[in-house]
């Protein structure tokens, strides 16, 4: 597997993403420097299909070499996160908040250290956008760590908007573990944590939110004009609570290339729809 491979773990790590929507942004950050905002955009109609019944899936040993995926045909974890340095891609995105529609690049970083809501521990940055001081652009970065196979820590997201001349950010006082073998397929995987709310000129709020993380399948077709011979995930999170405001649960789903990562992400954080346009590479 290519460097791409690890994309699709920061894919699921984006559905987790969704527990960021927060409204915010940084003009001029460094390129430490990220936020998160509030996907106040309708739920994607796809993504409200009803799965079907559970699937028990292969019977498929994730502590085998390499840790296979106990559902999908020929991934493992050591296989995406193998050679994830120097490589990018560029995503069309449009932007909730603002409004603003445009070809971003999307990079991936290890090592950064968030001192104010992670202490002193290393995290892999996903970020969709570009963080040059002195320039307000449009900038969502997820933070989270893999060290556990089939596992993504999540400290939480920032994001910025030129309206904006704060970061903005939603972070887990305790981080996020999502699980991303997600079995039995079809069933929820429930999680009810907080999430501190730092918007712009405000006080940090702690907010209750409820996730519901879902594989709908493993053998979706690939939205993508290559590699058309293998299969892509789906998987969506359900979020309620206080994060929504107690109303209608927002619902984010994303589709996974086993090399290409997410090729296509609805209802992210500070993000109506994110949509590969150039591999990665």
């Amino acid at each position: 597997m290519t460097h791409v491979q690890s994309r699709w773990c920061m894919a699921l790590l984006c559905l987790v993403a969704a527990t960021s929507c927060a409204s915010g942004t940084t003009a001029g950050a460094d390129p430490g420097a990220e936020i998160a905002v509030t996907p106040d955009v309708p739920t994607d109609p796809a993504a409200t299909d009803d799965p079907g019944a559970p699937d028990p899936g292969p019977a498929i040993d994730v502590n085998a070499p390499g840790h296979p995926h106990p559902y999908w045909a020929g991934v493992t974890w050591d296989g995406i996160w193998t050679a994830m340095t120097g490589v990018t891609a560029t995503y069309h995105v449009k932007f909730s908040l603002d409004q603003a529609e445009a070809d971003v690049p999307a990079s991936l970083k290890e090592g950064q250290v968030k001192p104010d809501v992670g202490g002193n521990g290393a995290w892999t940055r996903l970020l969709f956008g570009r963080l040059v001081a002195g320039i307000p652009e449009d900038a969502m970065a997820l933070y989270f760590n893999h060290e556990t196979p089939w596992k993504i820590t999540v400290l939480g997201s920032e994001t910025h908007l030129p309206l904006y001349l704060e970061p903005q950010g939603q972070w887990f006082p305790t981080p996020l573990v999502i699980p991303m073998d997600l079995a039995p397929m079809g069933t929820p995987h429930h999680i009810d944590t907080q999430v501190t709310v730092a918007s712009s000129g405000g006080e940090p709020q702690n907010l209750q939110v409820a996730l519901d993380i879902q594989a709908i399948s493993y053998a979706a077709p690939c939205p993508l004009p290559l590699e058309a011979t293998l299969d892509c995930a789906e998987l969506r999170v359900t979020l309620s609570g206080e994060y929504v405001g107690g109303g209608e649960p927002l619902v984010s789903q994303v589709i996974l290339h086993p090399r290409q990562g997410i090729v296509r992400w609805a209802n992210a954080p500070g993000m109506s729809e994110a949509v590969l346009t150039v591999p990665w590479e």
